[in-house]
């Protein structure tokens, strides 16, 4: 059959199931869509959040990833295998993208009722369409707000990658862009640009002076580090910002603005753009592990673990169900916010001085949030004890939280940050912790977390406000294990009247040690945190 012939009724050599998609899933009862679900996937296999693999971080999905969009599948940050309603249109692509139409008198022969029978070849779906199906819907409704989320993801994830290049240096990295160009000052980089390259995400960095690398795969912009193996730059950061840079992507190449999957897209938009501004703050405030911190996703490996068994591993420097100095009493929150699309099952284990630990638990319903109030005393069912908090969970999550007294006539608290586990300092780094002042109104103490599996050492140093060194010590910290070094300036160097000082914090010994302080006054007993910069 033709174009021209009265009954246009040729059939497709593929039709109502394809076969399994490179995309890694089948399209069923699609109609003749099914021929064009064929090509138009994304063709890397299955990739959502129980897909995730850290050997293919850069991938991005091949061009004209329709089928996935359409059938709910291959997003992070969202349920998948939920189909969406232009998937259940009779035909689907084909209803909307080749309906009939009359071409010119001269390319087909005029029908018995005076019509010309034939199909739409250009495969353009005119917006004109949904108005046979919509009466209320346009497609600017729908196109309009996720391009807004899509200019703002870009540019969130090029924040995110310029903060994460930045801190790598900071903390004694370099970046190689490619074989190009090296970079060993942060300065040096002053642009990123999140493309697509060859199939890849990629980059495109502008350094001081205006000069441009440009197209390059981020597989091939490393992390060189004075010791060990090179790593790529998307492993040196946070697994959400490969997850959010792919849903780009998957978004872009769809074409559609939205409109194949509203509920699909949107939701895993909106969790990307969260997760990835959770990231920066975190990176851009330097403030982590090896200037590569983290407030949510996690490797996904189950690194950085010490008794968690669980893919994604978490660390709370301190937690606590404490009295302290001055009367205070000293209590932990814990939020934890679960970017899996299946509820999160959490273990916490609370690490003591002795070696034992303390066990607790809880759930966190998928893309929801949850606040573990007086987690020690709660989740672990138990009296006065404080350690370090290891958090294991079967699901990426945020933590953040807050440590707090709690008094009489309310509460005073500092913040408490969930650092995604094995992203510590190593031996050989060195922080500041700026802004301690010990008094009789004041005072500041400082805290060392070895979240690794061997015995770590620091040397703390203590300076006055010009810089003049009053004390250096050492600290060893058990694995696994939080010290608390309370108000050093007073019970270290026999100095209780440093108005400001300063402290730097050097590893000797170990690997993913954390630390920070904290800065209280001794009238309310009101703590502002401290974190370690670089």
């Amino acid at each position: 059959t033709t174009s021209g012939d009265a009954n246009t009724n040729a059939t497709v050599r593929v039709t109502d199931t394809t076969p399994l998609l490179d995309a890694g899933f089948t399209a069923t009862n699609v109609g003749k869509a099914a021929i064009c679900m064929t090509c138009h996937n994304g063709r890397r296999g299955l990739k959502d959040d129980q897909h995730f693999s850290t050997t293919a971080l850069s991938q991005a999905p091949h061009v004209g990833p329709q089928a996935d969009v359409l059938m709910g599948q291959n997003l992070f940050f969202a349920k998948v295998g939920t189909r969406g309603f232009h998937a259940m249109v009779p035909d689907s692509c084909v209803t909307c993208h080749m309906n009939k139409t009359n071409p010119p008198s001269t390319l087909a022969n005029k029908n018995a009722d005076g019509t010309y029978g034939g199909t739409n070849h250009t495969f353009y779906a005119s917006t004109d369409i949904c108005s046979k199906c919509h009466t209320s819907i346009t497609a600017d409704a729908i196109q309009g707000p996720v391009m807004t989320k899509m200019a703002n993801l870009k540019t969130g994830i090029e924040a995110a990658l310029k903060a994460t290049m930045q801190a790598q240096i900071r903390a004694g990295n370099a970046i190689a862009l490619g074989t190009t160009k090296t970079v060993k000052s942060a300065n040096d980089i002053t642009a990123v640009e999140f493309i697509e390259s060859h199939g890849a995400q990629g980059v495109t960095v502008t350094l001081a002076g205006g000069t441009k690398v440009a197209d390059l795969s981020l597989a091939t912009v490393k992390v060189l580090r004075p010791t060990g193996s090179s790593i790529e730059l998307l492993a040196a950061a946070d697994p959400a910002i490969a997850k959010a840079g792919w849903n780009y992507w998957m978004v872009s190449s769809d074409s559609s603005k939205g409109v194949h999957n509203p509920a699909f897209v949107n939701s895993a938009l909106d969790v990307s753009l969260f997760a990835t501004a959770a990231y920066t703050a975190a990176v851009a405030a330097p403030a982590a592990g090896g200037g590569n911190a983290s407030m949510g996703g996690g490797l996904g490996n189950g690194a950085g673990a010490v008794s968690c068994t669980t893919k994604y591993v978490y660390w709370a420097e301190v937690a606590g169900h404490m009295p302290g100095n001055g009367g205070s009493q000293w209590r932990t929150d814990v939020i934890a916010r679960n970017l899996g699309s299946n509820d999160a099952t959490l273990k916490f284990y609370l690490h003591q001085a002795d070696g034992s630990n303390l066990q607790g638990g809880g759930t966190v319903v998928a893309n929801g949030q949850k606040a573990f109030e007086d987690i020690v005393a709660n989740a672990m069912n138990v009296g006065n004890n404080v350690g370090a908090l290891e958090i294991c969970s079967d699901q990426p999550l945020l933590v953040a939280g807050r440590n707090f007294n709690q008094a009489s006539n309310g509460t005073f608290g500092q913040n408490l940050d969930g650092k995604v586990a094995d992203l510590g300092y190593s031996a050989g780094q060195t922080v500041n912790l700026i802004g301690l002042r010990q008094s009789d109104i004041y005072r500041s103490n400082i805290s060392v977390t070895n979240a690794g599996t061997t015995e770590a050492q620091v040397s703390i140093s203590l300076f006055d406000a010009t810089g003049l060194l009053i004390k250096t010590y050492t600290v060893t910290v058990p694995a696994g294990t939080v010290v608390q070094d309370n108000e050093p300036y007073k019970n270290r160097a026999n100095t209780p009247g440093i108005d400001w000082g300063y402290a730097t914090v050097t590893v000797l010994k170990g690997t993913n040690v954390l630390t920070s302080a904290s800065m209280i006054d001794s009238r309310t007993n009101d703590p502002s945190t401290i974190t370690a910069k670089q």
